[in-house]
């Protein structure tokens, strides 16, 4: 064939582009004998693209499914049971485990009777007394008074919520509890 330029007609050049080891597009020219040359070009690249873009989406996602997998407490406090297991599928809404506010203590009385909770207010300080530390007393305060009463075997109670101020670390969780509480007696 005759010479063309530099090139010899039919002659192929090609040229190749390559990143991060991965070959991104092959240009190939090929000179034709009548000297009008065709190029052709291949785009690996565009296979590559698409798959450092699927990886990306792949990897966004389960970053997405790791933060909806962290259960996050919605305050500071101690791990007083676990109701699930390692692994174990859970649904939403479903009890994961109990977890206590331990900067408080929080007494609830379910045996007040009627005549005495028209007596008592929140705020109205107590003083509680534990069966497992019978020595010492403890301070606190009324927090809440039931405006329904339940009925236990014929007698009707109240529940009133108390909330202990000096804590103490060996208290624990279902401790029996007294609470005495500092009510006006009725003029009646």
């Amino acid at each position: 064939t005759a010479p063309q330029g530099n090139r010899a007609a039919g002659q192929l050049i090609r040229k190749c582009a390559i990143f991060g080891g991965a070959l991104l597009l092959t240009l190939t020219v090929i000179a034709a004998p009548n000297g009008s040359p065709s190029i052709r070009v291949t785009c690996s690249g565009y296979n590559f693209l698409a798959s450092v873009q699927s990886a990306q989406a792949a990897l966004d996602s389960a970053a997405a499914r790791l933060v909806e997998s962290q259960v996050v407490a919605p305050f500071a406090g101690q791990v007083g049971r676990i109701d699930t297991r390692l692994g174990e599928l859970t649904q939403q809404g479903q009890t994961l485990l109990l977890l206590g506010d331990t900067s408080q203590m929080h007494i609830v009385t379910t045996d007040l009777r009627e005549t005495d909770v028209v007596r008592l207010n929140p705020g109205m300080s107590v003083e509680v007394t534990f069966d497992a530390l019978p020595d010492q007393i403890f301070n606190g305060n009324v927090t809440h008074v039931a405006p329904v009463s339940s009925t236990d075997k014929g007698s009707t109670n109240y529940t009133i919520h108390v909330t202990v101020d000096n804590l103490d670390p060996s208290l624990r969780w279902g401790m029996t509890a007294f609470v005495n509480i500092a009510a006006p007696r009725n003029s009646n």
